[in-house]
């Protein structure tokens, strides 16, 4: 194969999206939107970027349709086989290598960060560009409400005031993006909206955040042995903590799937109910 070519092919592997595509059709095929829960992301919002990744693969021969379901071609499973077994390798390789610098030889916890504007235009942890725009939260104001402990309110302001800000497409993208790994290995992120106001039945301005999208790399989990529900509750524990110790009072989770029940038993375990007549879900913390 001429050395143009491999490079194309790492090119196209090179990106988390397509490979969770490629690994997610490896032995078996799928409709559309059955590779998009596979690959962690949601149909509802996510279709285009999608889209037009599955083009790539569909343009260079990786992937073929067949019917109403998508699978791999020869080609593709070629490829499938040298990711799989060199993540496998890459694997021990690292492993070996903290056994040898005298390091325990365990996963290190799950670990977040906010990201800036080259990590998420990059889409390592997950999160794709040009999806449909979202509201800005508009928490309901009541007009007998008043702000609560001013001293935390400032606090919370100060660490919002302190996040990366994003310049991204649509025009009015607003919010942050909280990425998340664990030994190296990217997991997702969550695309989040931080606000203060009076929700309903409260008479209380407090601190909000809503969460407006989750993405989880089908592959990052593979790679660190893990289910896709086990680091869903990982990233929400780990979110939630940040958001209580910058005195957050109520988290909504908007856009969700009912066809997603990793992320609907996950919230449920931790406390979420049911908001509104959409699919949201709430939680307050102390």
């Amino acid at each position: 194969m001429p050395p143009d070519v491999v490079l194309r092919m790492l090119q196209i592997i090179s990106n988390p999206i397509r490979k969770s595509m490629i690994l997610s059709l490896k032995g078996t095929s799928m409709t559309f939107s059955d590779v998009m829960r596979a690959c962690g992301l949601n149909p509802n919002y996510d279709t285009g970027p999608f889209s037009y990744h599955l083009s790539v693969l569909s343009d260079s021969g990786i992937v073929e349709k067949k019917g109403n379901d998508y699978q791999l071609t020869g080609l593709g499973r070629t490829i499938a086989t040298f990711v799989d077994s060199l993540e496998r390798e890459g694997a021990f390789l690292l492993k070996t290598h903290k056994l040898r610098e005298g390091g325990e030889g365990e996963m290190e916890e799950i670990t977040a960060k906010w990201l800036g504007q080259v990590e998420v235009r990059n889409g390592e942890y997950g999160i794709l560009l040009g999806g449909p725009r979202k509201p800005p939260l508009k928490p309901e104001e009541s007009p007998h409400a008043v702000p609560e402990d001013r001293p935390r309110l400032e606090e919370f302001e100060k660490w919002t005031d302190s996040l990366p800000r994003l310049e991204m497409p649509p025009p009015d993208f607003f919010g942050h993006v909280l990425g998340f790994e664990k030994d190296g290995v990217k997991l997702g992120s969550m695309h989040i909206r931080l606000a203060t106001g009076a929700q309903k039945g409260t008479q209380k301005v407090t601190a909000i955040a809503r969460i407006l999208s989750i993405w989880v790399l089908a592959d990052g989990c593979r790679q660190i042995g893990e289910t896709r529900t086990s680091v869903l509750r990982r990233m929400m524990e780990e979110f939630t903590r940040q958001a209580r110790d910058h005195h957050v009072r109520t988290i909504l989770v908007d856009g969700i799937s009912a066809e997603d029940e990793d992320l609907v038993n996950v919230l449920k375990q931790l406390g979420y109910e049911r908001y509104l007549t959409t699919y949201m879900m709430r939680a307050t913390i102390a």
